[in-house]
């Protein structure tokens, strides 16, 4: 049976009679890296602050470690929601001494633990205000760290960072993940970016999930292929099988076939099928990069 972090029930929210998110169902297992993915306004920090108990939804309902008891389970959770709240005139020493006082944490020597695994424990007397965006986000973090919980939501933590702070953060994420078990949501544009981290994805557009999909998915459904659409499918997929050699194909829908791994050149394929009688309406090479099976998904367009 799968551990899930966080479930949503048909989750809605609206305002003003305007549907932001309309019935979600969201399902984050345990110790993924969750990537949830969509354009501005489609609904991603609605469902974070609904999850944080910042927001209520309009209908449905969610989950938190299976239990619907969410006040006790909240305190499992940190969350970074849009900007990195700081205070500016702090070190970071007394940002983390401020969030360890509001969450009732009194062993202090946590403090020197966290800027270590966040990278600032060099920042000395330096002021937050004087931090580099990177630096501020991976303190941030830090604040989400503190009374170590078991869930991190972290909504836009790489947006506006150069290669550096990018990078500085994705392996912080990659990290906290792999070395301290935590499992994390996390919301981002950068598609590339989180390709290289994320074990599943969520995508959401105008109010809706339009796909969930686990990183192994993804890789299978971008990988490059021959596209076929014929007249024929099961005399086709006959003269692939028989006559051609071919076994790693995969009929799509009823006039289409994906052949995958090292096949012969189109021209050859075509003029065996033709042979035989198949008529084929169109044969092109596909190779989809991540990015771009996104931007399908977010502009509402099948990834078939």
């Amino acid at each position: 049976m799968m551990d899930f972090a966080l479930k949503t029930f048909g989750l809605t929210k609206s305002f003003s009679g305007k549907i932001v998110l309309d019935n979600v169902n969201l399902n984050v297992r345990k110790g993924d890296i969750y990537g949830f993915i969509g354009k501005n306004g489609a609904g991603k920090t609605t469902l974070i602050k609904i999850v944080a108990g910042l927001l209520k939804p309009t209908a449905g309902s969610l989950e938190l470690f299976s239990s619907s008891d969410l006040n006790k389970q909240r305190t499992r959770i940190g969350t970074i929601i849009e900007n990195p709240s700081l205070y500016p005139n702090f070190t970071a020493k007394e940002n983390l001494r401020v969030q360890c006082k509001l969450l009732g944490v009194s062993d202090e020597k946590v403090i020197d633990k966290l800027l270590d695994i966040v990278g600032l424990s060099d920042t000395g007397r330096k002021k937050a205000k004087k931090f580099s965006l990177g630096m501020k986000q991976r303190l941030s973090i830090a604040m989400a760290l503190v009374g170590d919980p078991e869930f991190l939501i972290l909504d836009e933590p790489i947006n506006g960072l150069d290669p550096t702070g990018i990078k500085d953060v994705r392996d912080l994420i990659a990290k906290l993940n792999s070395e301290y078990n935590k499992t994390i949501l996390i919301s981002c544009h950068l598609l590339g970016e989180l390709a290289k981290i994320a074990s599943c994805y969520g995508v959401i557009n105008e109010g809706k999930l339009v796909k969930e999909i686990t990183a192994s998915e993804l890789e299978e459904a971008c990988k490059e292929c021959l596209c076929i659409k014929v007249d024929n499918i099961e005399k086709a997929c006959d003269i692939l099988e028989n006559k051609i050699n071919i076994t790693n194909y995969e009929s799509i829908n009823e006039d289409t076939i994906n052949i995958y791994g090292d096949f012969p050149n189109s021209a050859s394929i075509n003029s065996e099928l033709l042979s035989a009688g198949v008529g084929v309406n169109s044969i092109i090479k596909k190779d989809k990069d991540v990015e771009a099976y996104f931007i399908d998904l977010m502009e509402g367009k099948t990834n078939d």
